[in-house]
């Protein structure tokens, strides 16, 4: 068959949609769209943590938790994929401190932008 028929047929309208999505929320900001406080809460986050990185993070949060199993160690390297506006490389470049290091990757440029403001 043709390995171009499979299952990534839509992807490029897929990945064009999210893009657009995203910088909406990039743009308008996802705390003008929800109680950020409140959503935080909900997936588990850290209180004290929350309340420090939304000093530079502009009370923004994804889907999820992803400190939910567990937190990075102090000198660790972190790659956060999906990264949007930055929050939660803000969040475990606080874990991982001075000798750890984050990356944070994002698809969207608005997003990319978000995040280097914060």
């Amino acid at each position: 068959g043709n390995p171009s028929s499979g299952c990534d047929s839509g992807a490029p309208e897929l990945k064009a949609q999210i893009r657009k999505s995203y910088a909406k929320y990039a743009e308008e900001g996802i705390a003008q769209r929800s109680d950020w406080k409140s959503r935080v809460g909900q997936l588990g986050y850290d209180t004290d943590l929350v309340n420090h990185v939304d000093k530079y993070a502009r009370g923004e949060c994804g889907a999820g938790n992803p400190f939910f199993m567990g937190v990075p160690e102090q000198g660790q390297l972190v790659v956060d994929l999906g990264s949007g506006s930055g929050t939660d490389a803000l969040i475990a470049a606080s874990y991982v401190g001075e000798k750890g290091k984050v990356i944070g990757i994002d698809m969207t440029p608005e997003m990319r932008s978000r995040a280097e403001e914060n």
